[in-house]
């Protein structure tokens, strides 16, 4: 009677305890795998968004700049050789000194600051640092020249000294750059301005992030000003 109980209700044997342990350490396995892959997918399903977000966002507002800015006003950038009433201009600019490009020739630039204005306002973007800086103003003494001949220099040293003006998410690094025609008031072309521009958002440390968990986003466009006709009867 008591060896029938014992056989009735004996337990699992060693071999069948570890078979399921194994069954059990499997499954276990490939469920976690399958989850971190998901996991891993939405993750950079959501980075590659924001990043395409980010840079599509910053072009927006770079091209509704190059549109709005009218040729209503002179702005004197060097008074011996550069004044301006295109109402784009173009600099490239580090620390304290922006050199202005060129750009009395289509295609000529290489920088990395966009200045937009008319009579009542300006816009400055400025790519530095991994990161995409934006001002705004209304009184474009800020960026004019003509009586202090570092103006343009110092508000846009303020702009990079002041986080606040950074427009770019911090989790994110911001690359590109400007180029196109901005003539001089002094240039003997008489042509349409444009800016070509070039937005890249990025995970931030990009190369030494795992492929999983990092996305870039470019966005490359040509926008022309709307003021032709101002800018020829200028020059």
């Amino acid at each position: 009677m008591s060896r029938k109980y014992l056989i009735k209700k004996g337990g699992f044997t060693l071999i069948e305890v570890l078979l399921a342990s194994a069954i059990f350490a499997g499954v276990s396995m490939v469920t976690f795998a399958t989850i971190s892959q998901v996991a891993a997918f939405q993750y950079k399903a959501v980075e590659s968004r924001q990043t395409a977000q980010e840079a599509r966002e910053i072009a927006d507002m770079i091209t509704r700049a190059v549109r709005e800015a009218k040729g209503d006003t002179k702005l004197v950038i060097d008074p011996s050789i550069a004044t301006y009433s295109s109402g784009v201009m173009m600099f490239s600019c580090a620390s304290s000194v922006c050199v202005r490009i060129n750009s009395d020739s289509p295609r000529e630039g290489g920088a990395n600051t966009l200045v937009t204005f008319s009579k009542d306002n300006y816009r400055i973007f400025v790519i530095s640092n991994g990161a995409m800086y934006y001002s705004s103003g209304s009184n474009t003494g800020d960026i004019n020249n003509a009586v202090v001949g570092t103006q343009l220099n110092t508000t846009i040293t303020a702009i990079l000294a002041d986080s606040s003006k950074i427009i770019s998410k911090a989790s994110h690094s911001v690359a590109g750059g400007f180029n196109g025609y901005t003539p001089r008031d002094e240039s003997a072309n008489k042509q349409q301005p444009f800016i070509d521009f070039s937005i890249i958002s990025e995970t931030k440390d990009y190369n030494s992030v795992s492929a999983n968990q990092r996305a870039r986003s470019t966005i490359q466009s040509t926008v022309t000003s709307r003021n032709y006709d101002k800018v020829n009867s200028s020059l």
